[in-house]
């Protein structure tokens, strides 16, 4: 997706409802994709992780700048919102999961510094079950609570994440989430500027009168 995102502009967005990077594939699933920016011939283009480009027409329905996602389809790729002209917005990761289990976190870059929550949902409660968060599929914590809290992000806290119960990471394929990737982006606050020089000091009287003295000296003959 490199060769991608170089080529995306900043000037159209495109947002996620919900705003998270998994969703459950049920028949109740609705998801909307929505383009923001100056133009009205916007659509919504998926690159499928089958490897297959189509845009919304194809999979979804789109009503202005908005193309909506409804029952059990298929919705794991990029998207991204284009026009005729070739204006093209920001892209998003999105995966869909027939198992019981997601790790909730934004589907957008989070900015550096700030903090996020990665929770574990499932399709039904558990009451006090133990739950894992696993970060490119090393165990980062293991408890209760049901999501894994970082106050202040940073570039080395990207990478893959998924969540299950304890125990059954292995053994039941429906009791994990499936492992996707949290981006982070730099902050976009430019840098300060830096201060001009200091002005040379003037001279003063002092400095002057010596100077003055120093030349009459000089010119005095012997």
């Amino acid at each position: 997706w490199s060769v991608l995102s170089e080529c995306l502009q900043i000037n159209w967005y495109l947002t996620s409802h919900p705003d998270r990077a998994q969703h459950f594939i049920t028949d109740t699933m609705s998801l909307s994709l929505t383009c923001a920016g100056d133009s009205a011939e916007w659509t919504v283009n998926r690159f499928s992780s089958y490897g297959y480009l189509t845009r919304c027409a194809t999979w979804g329905s789109m009503t202005g700048p908005t193309c909506y996602i409804n029952g059990q389809s298929f919705i794991d790729g990029v998207y991204w919102c284009e026009t005729a002209t070739g204006l093209f917005s920001n892209a998003v990761n999105i995966t869909g999961t027939y198992n019981n289990t997601i790790v909730d976190f934004p589907v957008h870059p989070v900015t550096e510094g700030q903090p996020v929550t990665l929770r574990c949902k499932w399709t039904t409660e558990l009451n006090l079950a133990v739950i894992s968060f696993y970060k490119n599929d090393k165990l980062i914590q293991n408890d209760t609570r049901g999501e894994f809290f970082i106050p202040a992000v940073s570039k080395s806290d990207e990478g893959f994440y998924k969540c299950g119960r304890k125990g059954r990471m292995q053994r039941s394929a429906g009791s994990t989430s499936p492992a996707s990737w949290m981006s982070i982006k730099g902050d976009q606050e430019p840098p300060p500027l830096p201060s001009p020089p200091l002005p040379s000091p003037p001279l003063t009287s002092v400095q002057v009168s010596f100077q003055d003295s120093t030349r009459r000296k000089k010119n005095k003959k012997p």
